[in-house]
């Protein structure tokens, strides 16, 4: 594709990630069902403004409490997790947490902060 498909393709899932965002399913707690499946990273804001700090990034949630990620940046990882209502805690070696702001199809928005830089990141299910 090229760098203008690219930019539109993001552009209407963060579109429809806004708008499903906006929905009254926000207040339904999250299921480990939900998460079932193979997430790939689309869109990624740092502070608000779009970065590409984290491209490449997934998630693979496997059965009720495993899940496969890429996301320390040094490799890919298999490990348990919690889920609570929205908070998502990823149990590796140092753990971290993400608060799961929208779910909806096969759109998931996550939040996490990382030495006070907020960080909001836009999946697809694949």
């Amino acid at each position: 594709m090229t760098r203008y498909t690219n930019y539109l393709v993001m552009g209407c899932l963060l579109m429809i990630s806004l708008l499903s965002a906006c929905g009254a399913s926000d207040d339904k707690p999250v299921e480990k069902s939900d998460l079932t499946g193979v997430w790939e990273l689309v869109y990624a804001e740092r502070d608000g403004k779009q970065t590409e700090t984290l491209t490449d990034l997934f998630l693979h949630f496997e059965g009720e409490d495993r899940v496969i990620t890429n996301f320390n940046g040094i490799d890919t990882t298999n490990t348990a997790y919690n889920l609570t209502d929205k908070k998502l805690e990823v149990l590796d070696t140092q753990p971290y947490a993400f608060d799961v702001l929208s779910i909806e199809d096969d759109i998931m928005i996550l939040e996490i902060n990382i030495r006070d830089i907020l960080f909001e990141m836009h999946f697809r299910r694949i």
